[in-house]
């Protein structure tokens, strides 16, 4: 969502809750990007790669449908798999995306931490790819930074819902696995005096 903010009207999102795959196809407007997020699941199938792919982040998820976190890491990794020559894939430095990272024809750009100031409800990573990607994909800097001003997260990702003199309520409910909880958390360190957590959902193994 963030990656297609910063491209502005020309791109088109798909994938994500609620928008098909498909939509953007029915369309009259032709866009000059289209940015589609892909799970694990989506990328059993397909024997193609995206010209671009970006890489975001590598933990154990889903493992009551995958044998290990190898076999799950290795379904993620279909989305660079197939790149060809004059591909580009934007992967976040980690030691689980370098073990795991197939030989692939694309060109690897790592992305990393960087000193760059985001909103404690924005994911610092996400900010730090998002530039990179729109950046190399011809997005001026001083436009990167006005759009990241105007970027709502989206709902249910560290999304404030209801507030009083005392009390910040913040719902976290896309966080479906311990990795992207603690991430989450991480977030809110240096921002509030104390969280009180409710947690529930499926183990996932």
């Amino acid at each position: 969502m963030l990656i297609k903010h910063l491209l502005g009207s020309n791109a088109a999102l798909v994938g994500v809750p609620g928008v098909s795959f498909f939509e953007c196809f029915f369309t009259k407007k032709r866009y000059s990007w289209i940015v589609a997020e892909f799970s694990s699941f989506d990328l059993e199938l397909p024997t193609a790669s995206p010209h671009i792919s970006v890489f975001t982040s590598l933990f154990p998820d889903h493992l009551n449908r995958y044998k290990s976190f190898g076999e799950y890491a290795r379904a993620k990794m279909r989305l660079v798999h197939f790149q060809k020559q004059g591909d580009k894939a934007f992967v976040w430095r980690s030691e689980n995306t370098k073990k795991y990272l197939p030989k692939t024809k694309a060109r690897i750009i790592w992305v990393g931490e960087k000193n760059i100031k985001a909103p404690w409800n924005i994911s610092r990573h996400s900010v730090i790819m998002a530039s990179a990607v729109a950046g190399t994909l011809g997005i001026p800097k001083p436009l990167i930074a006005r759009r990241l001003q105007t970027f709502k997260p989206p709902h249910g990702r560290l999304e404030i819902t209801a507030k009083t003199k005392s009390h910040v309520f913040i719902n976290d409910t896309t966080s479906t696995n311990p990795g992207s909880a603690t991430f989450s958390l991480g977030q809110l360190a240096g921002h509030f005096k104390k969280a009180v957590i409710i947690t529930g959902g499926e183990d996932k193994n």
